[in-house]
C-alpha cells in the first residue's frame, strides 16, 4: 500500500448534522452514534482521537500487521477521513526512538479544539475537573506548537510528513497514565454525574 501524499479536501472541525429523516428527541444521531447531548458526542470524539494517536504510539513500539484499524468508530462519529483508518499501520519508530504518528498534527490539534468545546458545553460544576481539562488542554497545545519546525502545525486537514516526537512526550501523553487517558476518563465520569477522581 502506497500511502497518500497529502489529504484531498480541507476538513474544518465537524458540523453535527442528523441525517435526513433521523429521529432524534432531544438527542444527536450521527451514522449510528446516539449522543444524549453534544457534551456526549463530543467526549466520543475525544476518546476516537486520543485512542487513535495511543494505537499509533503503541504499535510503532510494537509492530502488528494484523492490528484493527478504528474505522468502524470513525465512521459512526461522521467523520468523513478515510485516511485516518491507516495511522496505526504506518506509525513508525526510529533509531533513535523517536516516533512518527501520522497526521499527529492533525490529531493534536482535534483534541486541543474538542477539549475547548467541552470546556464550554459540559461547564464542570467542579472548578478542579475544568482546572484538569483546561491544564490537559494547555499540555497538548503545548506539544502541538513543539511541531511546527518546518511551518504551522497542521491542525485544520490531514497532512501526511514525517514529524517525529519524542516516545517520552507520546507516553506522558497516551501512555497508561497519560494525561490524555486520565481526562478522557475524567470527561466521561462528569457526564455520568459522578465526581471524578484525579490521576497524577
Amino acid at each position: 500500500m502506497s500511502k497518500p501524499t497529502h489529504a484531498t479536501g480541507s476538513h474544518a472541525p465537524m458540523a453535527v448534522v442528523p441525517p435526513p429523516g433521523a429521529a432524534t428527541h432531544g438527542r444527536v444521531a450521527v451514522q449510528g452514534v446516539t449522543a444524549h447531548s453534544m457534551a456526549e458526542l463530543l467526549v466520543q470524539r475525544l476518546r476516537f482521537y486520543v485512542d487513535l494517536l495511543g494505537a499509533g504510539y503503541h504499535l510503532a513500539l510494537t509492530p502488528d500487521p494484523l492490528s484493527r484499524s478504528l474505522r468502524a468508530e470513525r465512521i459512526a462519529l461522521g467523520i468523513d477521513l478515510p485516511e485516518l483508518d491507516a495511522v496505526p499501520l504506518w506509525s513508525t519508530r526510529r533509531q533513535d526512538g523517536a516516533i512518527c504518528v501520522p497526521f499527529v498534527e492533525f490529531i493534536l490539534g482535534q483534541i486541543v479544539d474538542t477539549l475547548e468545546s467541552l470546556l464550554a458545553e459540559v461547564a464542570p460544576p467542579d472548578l478542579s475537573a475544568a482546572n484538569e481539562i483546561e491544564a490537559v488542554r494547555e499540555a497538548v497545545a503545548g506539544a502541538l506548537e513543539t511541531m511546527g519546525a518546518g511551518g504551522k502545525p497542521a491542525r485544520l486537514l490531514p497532512r501526511l510528513r514525517d514529524v517525529f516526537v519524542p516516545a517520552s512526550t507520546l507516553e506522558a501523553l497516551c501512555g497508561p497514565g497519560g494525561c490524555l487517558v486520565t481526562v478522557v476518563r475524567l470527561c466521561e465520569a462528569l457526564l455520568r454525574g459522578e465526581k471524578p477522581a484525579f490521576e497524577h
